[in-house]
Parts: structure tokens; C-alpha cells; sequence
């Protein structure tokens, strides 16, 4: 035998009106994330607008100074590129000992 807080209601009209409540509770709460969903989208929106037009601005100002951001990247930059500013050189390590 299962054990209620509050037993099923035995009139038909308070159980139809139980359902209609529940139906209207669970509408509402769906509403409700629904526009905390937005929110939480706004904000993000707001935020990657923000660090889009930071980036944006950084490059604007590279570009007047003469400097190309994507060349300079050496994460961009592939081993077959070099540029004509660079110096290439061999080196030997002499000694791995540090003075004290």
C-alpha cells in the first residue's frame, strides 16, 4: 500500500484542477529557464562582442604602425615561409656549466 503526504483528491473536479495547476506550474517553470537561457545568451554574446571588437581594435592599430599581425605570428607562419628581415645561424653549445 503506498503511503501519501496528501492522499489523490476523490472528486473528479479537484483532480482535473490539480492536473491544470501542475500543467500551468510546469509552463511556467519551462518560461522561466527559457529566459534565463536568453539571459545567459545575451550575456555571452556581449562578452565574445566585447573580446571581437578588442581584437579588432588591436589589429586596426598594428596596421597603422606598419606592422602585419598575421606575418608576425609565427603560429600562423608555415616552415616553407621566411621573411627577408630574419637572420638564420648555427650555434655550439661550449659549456653547460653554470658559474658559480
Amino acid at each position: 500500500m503506498p503511503f501519501y503526504i496528501s492522499p489523490p483528491p476523490r472528486n473528479p473536479i479537484a483532480g482535473i484542477l490539480t492536473g491544470i495547476l501542475g500543467i500551468l506550474v510546469m509552463i511556467g517553470a519551462f518560461m522561466l529557464g527559457f529566459v534565463a537561457l536568453l539571459v545567459a545568451f545575451g550575456f555571452g554574446l556581449i562578452i565574445w562582442l566585447g573580446i571581437y571588437i578588442r581584437i579588432w581594435w588591436a589589429r586596426r592599430q598594428m596596421a597603422r604602425q606598419g606592422i602585419d599581425p598575421v606575418a608576425d605570428n609565427p603560429f600562423t607562419r608555415t616552415g616553407a615561409t621566411r621573411r627577408e628581415d630574419s637572420l638564420e645561424a648555427e650555434y655550439t653549445v661550449v659549456s653547460t656549466k653554470k658559474d658559480d
